[in-house]
């Protein structure tokens, strides 16, 4: 029985650490191209925003950002002057902040330390520079 038990706790830790994901290092996606979802951002940044567009702009893609899915890819987009041109600004997948993840087997602080600075902050400061905002 012990033998039994030992085996299933050895076959745990060995998939958890073994099973990690290839990501590409600038955008955070896996390398197998893997989304369970992806979600389109498109900016009109011809005109500028006003400080209460921009707050409730920010207040939703912080919402957006906080319940979307782990391997999820956003790609943002801004309308260019010329009429139906746009451009894709940025391309990005969340990449886990951890919290999915057993506290035996990994760092949830560092992890979502990480997906803070890698993945939210880098989204957040694209947009505020797409809405004009520093």
């Amino acid at each position: 029985m012990k033998l039994g038990a030992g085996t299933v706790a050895l076959f745990y830790i060995f998939s958890a650490f073994f099973s990690q994901v290839e990501r590409d290092e600038l955008t955070l996606c896996r390398m197998d191209r893997a989304y369970p979802r992806e979600t389109a951002l498109l900016l009109d940044t011809t005109g500028g925003y006003s400080a209460a567009q921009a707050a409730v702009i920010s207040a939703n893609l912080n919402k957006l950002l906080t319940d979307s899915q782990i391997d999820e890819k956003f790609s943002f987009y801004s309308l260019g002057a010329a009429p139906g041109s746009y451009y894709q600004n940025a391309t990005i997948c969340n990449p886990g902040d951890g919290s999915d993840q057993g506290e035996l087997t990994t760092d949830q602080a560092r992890m979502f330390a990480g997906w803070q600075s890698n993945f939210n902050a880098r989204i957040v400061s694209s947009v505020n520079d797409l809405m004009g905002r520093q």
